[in-house]
């Protein structure tokens, strides 16, 4: 783990060193050091990475007919009251959305209400 300039800041004057902080800051800016951060604890971990999910769309190939493929998804985003999960699934012929559900949470009844409303709407 690389610590920030403010731990690596405070370490040296534990060490009994004399430095300014702007200069600590400065130095590991100039060398390509940073410090590295760790989620915050409890923080949902993002269900499909960017490259996973490209290699999922890649793999359903690219249907030339609307209603020959669905293709689905679980979004995680962040709000002011907590996480918000959002099960989407899409038509990937037309590229339209036909089924979507939002939940603060991801059990099985969000994925199933997006399905649900898939089925309903194709």
């Amino acid at each position: 783990m690389a610590y920030g300039s403010p731990m690596v800041h405070a370490q040296l004057q534990r060490l009994g060193r004399v430095v300014n902080h702007k200069n600590v800051a400065r130095l590991m800016r100039v060398n390509g050091i940073v410090g590295v951060f760790k989620p915050a604890k409890g923080a949902p971990q993002s269900p499909l990475m960017p490259t996973l999910r490209s290699r999922i769309y890649r793999n359903a190939g690219s249907p030339q007919a609307p209603q020959t493929s669905p293709g689905s998804e679980i979004f995680l985003r962040s709000t002011d009251e907590g996480w918000l999960y959002i099960a989407s699934v899409i038509d990937l012929g037309s590229r339209r959305l036909i089924g979507y559900s939002m939940a603060d949470h991801m059990q099985t009844e969000l994925v199933a209400d997006a399905l649900t409303m898939a089925a309903r709407s194709w």
